[in-house]
């Protein structure tokens, strides 16, 4: 039997209930995107956005590419972010998803899962043609117990987005 990536194993494992946190939310309005039309300003929070407009929609691919999106770009941010426990946030992040879609939406939301996983290859293009993101990690920080710790000095960039791509699974 195959084995599901540790970042879907949480997203349906976790309790939603323990990710009732604000910072993990976004104010900007991100529609149902192609992940070729996300910017590198948008924060996994706001790539989130677009997978609830796409759900809204019946549009499970593009849900799951900015789902997945959104995850490469949360480990990302893990890899600059010096405090530790913010890291959770990705965790948590993947949380609000899961309490935010109804069983038959999470159903639907696997499916194209599995589809996009039965051809990396294709799934991971665009993600990996957006190249390094530029997004504020605020959203990051905010959910750790030590923000005023902030960025790691000497911060390499494109090391950190091949570890985003890597927890995808996506080749660079």
């Amino acid at each position: 039997m195959p084995r599901l990536p540790l970042f879907l194993t949480v997203f349906l494992i976790c309790s939603p209930a323990a990710f009732a946190d604000g910072h993990l939310t976004s104010d900007r309005e991100v529609g149902c995107l192609d992940v070729v039309a996300i910017t590198s300003d948008m924060t996994p929070p706001d790539l989130m956005n677009g997978v609830y407009a796409c759900v809204a929609e019946d549009d499970y691919d593009r849900a799951i590419g900015l789902f997945f999106t959104s995850l490469a770009r949360a480990r990302f941010d893990e890899e600059r972010v010096v405090d530790e426990s913010a890291h959770a946030a990705l965790s948590a992040l993947q949380g609000t998803v899961r309490s935010a879609l109804d069983s038959d939406q999470q159903g639907a939301l696997m499916a194209s899962y599995s589809a996009a996983r039965s051809d990396l290859a294709t799934a991971c293009a665009p993600i990996v043609a957006l190249g390094v993101p530029a997004h504020d990690p605020a959203w990051m920080l905010a959910h750790g117990e030590a923000p005023e710790l902030g960025l790691v000095a000497d911060f390499d960039a494109d090391a950190a987005w091949d570890m985003g791509l890597q927890f995808l699974v996506c080749p660079r």
